[in-house]
């Protein structure tokens, strides 16, 4: 996390009335939440401070923060779709066939404050696993 850190330090410093971040991963959110707080931008919605913040991927750590209005947006993608679909296209190329396009779409959900209720807990039930 400490090269996260740093990093998201560092953009922070050098804009630092930034208004929204996107993090291409979840693997972001611990340094994201920290960097954040160590200027007092962690704040909920409707916070003047509030800073945007949409990620991919979800702990269950995230989804809370998703909750409590910290995080706004996260796109979610199941680890067994993911896993599922890349196989059947190995399978695929390992028996000789071509695959038609090149744009493989994995389907996912994106949680927000409005759907969590709805969408959130089978995200949980999907990720308990990973987090035992």
């Amino acid at each position: 996390m400490s090269d996260y850190l740093k990093d998201i330090q560092n953009a922070l410093k050098a804009h630092p009335d930034v208004d929204a971040i996107f993090a291409h991963s979840e693997f972001y959110h611990a340094a994201m939440k920290s960097a954040l707080t160590q200027v007092g931008r962690w704040v909920p919605a409707g916070d003047p401070n509030h800073v945007i913040y949409v990620s991919s991927g979800a702990t269950p750590a995230s989804l809370d923060d998703v909750r409590d209005g910290y995080v706004d947006v996260f796109g979610f993608f199941s680890p067994y779709e993911c896993g599922y679909n890349a196989a059947l296209a190995i399978v695929a190329l390992a028996q000789g066939k071509t695959l038609v396009g090149t744009n493989y779409k994995v389907p996912g959900t994106v949680v927000d404050r409005a759907n969590y209720d709805e969408v959130a807990p089978p995200i949980y039930e999907a990720i308990a696993f990973l987090f035992e």
